[in-house]
């Protein structure tokens, strides 16, 4: 159940975000399309739920993990750090 509110509410922000983007006055014209390229990847990057763990467990923490949560959160903490001394 909480599955399903939680891919939910990712599809509505990625329908949102590509909407704007594209600047769309009405970005609910993409719901259907994103929700079918969604469910096709979702088949192509793992086709059935013990490859969907094993990519899980092996693959996403360093290709996702650490870049999102350590290196890119550096990288702006240096450019900050630059930006205030370099324009103060």
């Amino acid at each position: 159940m909480f599955d399903f509110f939680k891919l939910t509410l990712f599809l509505y922000c990625a329908v949102i975000g590509l909407g704007d983007l594209l600047k769309m006055k009405c970005p609910n014209k993409l719901s259907i399309p994103m929700g079918l390229i969604m469910f096709g990847l979702s088949l192509v990057i793992a086709s059935s739920f013990t490859e969907h763990l094993d990519v899980g467990l092996r693959i996403v923490p360093y290709y996702l993990h650490i870049p999102f949560q350590i290196v890119i959160p550096l990288l702006l903490l240096g450019i900050s750090m630059v930006k205030k001394y370099m324009f103060s």
